[in-house]
């Protein structure tokens, strides 16, 4: 169940897709999205929730239930919180509820709500698959001038559209905050794990854009203990301690590679043998 360009989106990732449930109250909106996504044939808009009793070829729940730029719409925490609840009642057991709002303070704070709803389920009900390496308190949270939020490069119209000024960029910068959440358990910690997708539930995150220094590579991330965690990769750790991988990862991605224990720690001295 998506909306406007958040169908599209979906649609070009799953060509396989059934069908798409596309909600939105707005008329001017909802013709603004019936004509972007034209070409898509499997799509049948609603203009309300309690509309999609009408839709026969469906049983109200859905595999993938996405709320993109809504909260900050709607003016009261009640109100919000009725939203939240609706749509997880409408996931399918083994689906999955992606929330996304603005980058900004006040659009993590909405996100953080959704996460507080989901942090207090027991984890067979419900398990955070991304961002969140870990079930516990976002650190963010703790600092007022701290929030999650990521960043996307968006292409601007062209001039042939929308004349420009030679300062103008010809790239948006767009920042957002979401979390994804799975209905339904996954493995509780990463020595169950048996592939890679499964460990890379518990993998760092990189929670803002990476220092480049002279030799080394300095990352922030926040870690499956729930703790923000600075990582810096040297140069001389060399391609099997990630300092390639460092060099191209992004704001957003992924740490995979195990913690680096400093050799001073891995001899019984200076000069003697390596304990492991």
């Amino acid at each position: 169940m998506l909306k406007g360009s958040g169908s599209y989106a979906y649609f070009d990732v799953y060509k396989k897709i059934d069908k798409i449930i596309a909600i939105e109250p707005s008329t001017a909106m909802r013709k603004l999205g019936k004509y972007l996504t034209q070409d898509i044939e499997k799509i049948t808009w609603f203009d309300s929730l309690a509309r999609l009793v009408n839709a026969h070829d469906t049983d109200g729940l859905f595999d993938i239930v996405f709320c993109g730029y809504v909260l900050e719409e709607v003016k009261t925490p009640e109100a919000r919180m009725l939203i939240i609840e609706t749509l997880w009642q409408k996931v399918r057991p083994g689906g999955l509820m992606v929330l996304l709002e603005p980058g900004s303070p006040k659009g993590y704070r909405f996100v953080h709500d959704f996460r507080n709803f989901i942090v207090n389920k027991p984890r067979e009900e419900a398990n955070i698959v991304a961002p969140c390496p870990h079930h516990k308190e976002c650190p963010q949270a703790k600092q007022a001038n701290l929030w999650c939020n990521f960043n996307q490069a968006i292409a601007k119209y062209p001039n042939q559209v929308f004349t420009k000024l030679k300062t103008q960029s010809t790239i948006d910068q767009e920042k957002f905050s979401f979390l994804a959440v799975k209905k339904g358990e996954i493995i509780k910690s990463e020595d169950e794990a048996k592939t890679p997708a499964q460990k890379s539930f518990f993998w760092p995150r990189l929670i803002r854009p990476k220092l480049r220094r002279d030799k080394h590579i300095i990352m922030d991330v926040c870690n499956k203990e729930g703790a923000l965690e600075r990582i810096i990769i040297a140069k001389s750790h060399g391609e099997e301690g990630g300092y390639k991988h460092a060099k191209k990862i992004e704001w957003g991605d992924l740490w995979c590679f195990e913690k680096r224990i400093p050799n001073r720690y891995r001899k019984e001295s200076k000069t003697g043998e390596r304990l492991w």
